[in-house]
């Protein structure tokens, strides 16, 4: 898979304003800032760190919705 230019333009503090991005403790801490503004839904949206192969990419994606399942999700309960 190809890296595409425009990912080039979006740096750390874009995506720290944009996304909850980070460590379980991170996306919690960002998470729990949200919900206290009047946050009342989520969209997970898929995405991989692994470009590829295919199989290696899909079980990251796989292992960063159970990360998030396991570890974030509990604190909101």
């Amino acid at each position: 898979m190809k890296r595409v230019k425009h990912l080039d333009l979006i740096d750390d503090a874009f995506i720290d304003w944009f996304s909850i991005a980070g460590s379980p403790q991170k996306c919690i801490d960002r998470l729990g800032e949200l919900i206290d503004l009047g946050l009342d839904h989520v969209y997970l949206l898929g995405g991989s760190p692994v470009a590829e192969p295919r199989d290696a990419r899909l079980r990251a994606m796989v292992e960063q919705t159970e990360i998030f399942a396991t570890e974030v999700l509990p604190s909101f309960k």
